[in-house]
């Protein structure tokens, strides 16, 4: 199966990645060593680290609550003229 078979089903993203000089010659070396292109190593490296390292339900909670706080305005005006000024939004912005 191809490289690009293996993504998911959906759309493929491309990211811009800099390195430093000396992670992109270690990089082109296992990708040699390998037989694997770079792409493929990186795409592995971050399943990995993802696999590995978890967010914890505090680092989540963390990560809404400063959405919430620096998006508020954001925030009030998606949820529309209608429900502005509900007690459900003053809530969630007075915990922010």
């Amino acid at each position: 199966m191809s490289e690009r078979g293996k993504a998911s089903s959906g759309a493929v993203k491309q990211v811009p990645l800099r390195l430093e000089p000396e992670l992109y010659e270690e990089l082109a070396r296992r990708s040699a060593i390998e037989q694997k292109s770079m792409n493929t190593i990186v795409r592995e490296a971050l399943r990995a680290q993802f696999d590995t390292v978890r967010i914890t339900k505090s680092q989540l909670h963390a990560a809404i609550t400063r959405i919430a706080r620096d998006d508020s305005e954001i925030l009030a005006k998606l949820a529309g003229p209608e429900t502005e000024n509900t007690d459900e939004c003053k809530a969630v912005l007075s915990r922010a």
